[in-house]
């Protein structure tokens, strides 16, 4: 139940998605909402944290930093708050309006 609740978040989110606001690029700092995560990232996770991956839709975090290849860094928190970086493609996110 809780996994169709979040695939139906995760839909929405990605309908929502607006193109018109990515004309400039994200900046490192910026507020930025997790629309998808990589499928890639439930590789590298434990199967213990496939949860708070999932959870992480909806949610809102800032960039940390980008790499060679264009990917966006974020800071995850675990139910223990224990932080993990993770490394995302710009399309998994899009501006948090307010």
């Amino acid at each position: 139940m809780v996994d169709l609740l979040l695939r139906i978040l995760e839909i929405y989110y990605m309908s929502k998605k607006c193109t018109t606001f990515r004309k400039e690029p994200l900046k490192r700092g910026e507020v930025v909402r997790m629309l998808k995560v990589p499928q890639e990232l439930f590789l590298e996770f434990p199967e213990t944290q496939h949860v708070t991956l999932r959870a992480e839709v909806g949610n809102v975090h800032l960039i940390q930093s980008f790499n060679e290849t264009g990917q966006i860094e974020l800071e995850i928190h675990d139910e223990r708050y224990t932080p993990h970086t993770i490394w995302v493609d710009p399309s998994y996110v899009t501006r948090n309006l307010k």
